[in-house]
């Protein structure tokens, strides 16, 4: 008996010696225990399509051609540039693969989206545009309530004449 108690105990001692490590393995399965989540880092936001049409004062219409996807000619937010020498949109690329298969739109070759690098200098261009167009728009509502103060001052002088 004086054997079973002395299982006993050694065992209880290793039980608890386990709840406080980490587990390696799950249960009576022996499986590996998955790793703990790595925690997310913030990812830097990036301007959407649809983000940059709500932007007032900003066409994209207006936008150069070179910031202009290739396949339906709308101004890019997150553009690919494809080893063809053409750039797309993400989304847009995404898209045409996914309904037209690995086919470039432009050259007709083979093209996957792991073949296309990020377009990184024409983002910048993108968003250096965006707030070009922008400040535009400020400045120019900024012109057209400075002469509508302009002409608010001129006709009550006016009147003040009469």
């Amino acid at each position: 008996m004086f054997g079973l108690e002395e299982q006993a105990s050694s065992m209880l001692h290793s039980h608890a010696a386990h709840e406080t490590e980490k587990p390696s393995f799950l249960g009576a399965l022996d499986l590996p225990a998955l790793p703990s989540p790595k925690p997310r880092r913030r990812t830097k936001k990036h301007l959407g399509r649809s983000d940059i049409a709500r932007l007032r004062g900003v066409d994209p219409l207006d936008a150069p051609d070179e910031l202009r996807c290739a396949i339906d000619g709308k101004l890019m937010a997150v553009p690919l540039a494809s080893p063809h020498g053409h750039v797309f949109e993400h989304e847009t690329l995404v898209r045409w693969l996914s309904s037209c298969g690995s086919i470039c739109p432009i050259t007709g070759k083979p093209l996957r989206e792991e073949d296309c690098e990020p377009a990184v200098e024409i983002q910048q261009k993108v968003l250096d545009w965006v707030k070009a167009a922008r400040s535009s728009y400020k400045r120019r509502l900024e012109e057209k309530r400075q002469r509508r103060v302009s002409q608010e001052a001129t006709s009550e002088i006016a009147q003040g004449t009469d």
